[in-house]
């Protein structure tokens, strides 16, 4: 999720209170739309573009937040060590974070 509506490439509008994201200080925010996003970035043999789906529209959200659990339902294998995260779908590495 992402309250930067400038980041999807599509965007679709939902429902009046149809997603509604519950957080650990007990607040709440409605998600306004959902769509795609396309995150670039650098591998050893270049720029890789990766397009998230299902990517809601949070108004008011401080910070990009990324489902850990969303992704290993479709498949993602997550692997942490010595302060970085890749994540592989396929085995092939599609995002990596320091």
């Amino acid at each position: 999720m992402t309250g930067d509506k400038s980041l999807f490439k599509t965007l679709e509008p939902l429902k009046d209170g149809e997603r509604e994201i519950k957080f650990g200080n007990k607040g709440v925010l409605k998600a306004t739309g959902v769509g795609t996003v396309e995150l670039r970035f650098l591998t050893l043999v270049g720029e890789r573009i990766n397009t998230l789906h299902e990517v809601m529209f949070v108004p008011g959200v401080a910070e990009n937040l990324f489902s850990v659990s969303r992704a290993t339902e479709l498949g993602a294998e997550f692997v942490f060590k010595r302060g970085v995260c890749q994540v592989f779908m396929r085995n092939e590495v599609v995002l990596r974070a320091e």
